[in-house]
């Protein structure tokens, strides 16, 4: 009776930790939207550095890439948003608290970074939405640097991830596609004609 009751108990505790792992990274990503809505709507970098710093520990601890990918895509987008840029102790203490050797003229190439990280996971699982999401949000990085040539290769590659993934179907943020959406991004930043991508030709 004592060695049912005990493989009872670790048959619970089995069930409750696997519930406890959907639970946490389901914490993760409420904590990015937060933090997101912190900097993106609230202007409140802060508080949205420490949610981030929350998610990314979850999502090490689970050992989940897809969930480490959207903190570090959130991280990108941290670093190039207008919140950090217009809080003033940004330029003082630096844009990461929790990283204090990150100067404020290098919040962009931070950004870079992270997304490349983000980008580097989403390849492994062969993600094409991510990928063109990611490369499109890096365009908008270096052209806040007035890296253009670097912004129209960014551009191409969210082209070309897009192409493979909804075969340029894929709907846009203006109601179009994102097809049409990246071509408003090209041309407005003077690239040269994009290159169609092999599977939408």
């Amino acid at each position: 009776m004592r060695r049912l009751q005990a493989w009872l108990a670790a048959a619970a505790l089995a069930t409750s930790g696997l519930a406890f792992a959907a639970d946490t990274a389901k914490d993760a990503m409420d904590k990015i939207g937060s933090a997101v809505n912190y900097f993106d709507k609230l202007g409140r970098p802060v508080l949205a550095e420490e949610d981030l710093k929350d998610a990314e520990a979850i999502c090490k601890a689970l050992h989940d890439d897809a969930c480490l990918a959207q903190v570090w895509r959130a991280w990108g987008y941290y670093f190039r948003s207008d919140a950090l840029a217009r809080w003033k102790s940004a330029r003082v203490q630096g844009p990461a608290l929790y990283d204090p050797s990150v100067k404020f003229e290098q919040r962009y190439e931070r950004s870079i970074q992270y997304y490349d990280q983000a980008l580097a996971l989403y390849a492994a699982m062969n993600d094409t939405h991510w990928i063109s999401n990611i490369q499109m949000q890096k365009a908008y990085a270096y052209h806040a640097m007035n890296h253009h040539e670097e912004a129209c290769s960014a551009i191409q590659a969210s082209r070309e991830a897009d192409g493979k993934y909804g075969d340029g179907n894929a709907r846009g943020p203006n109601g179009g596609t994102f097809r049409g959406f990246l071509d408003e991004l090209g041309r407005a930043e003077h690239c040269a004609a994009p290159v169609e991508p092999a599977a939408s030709r």
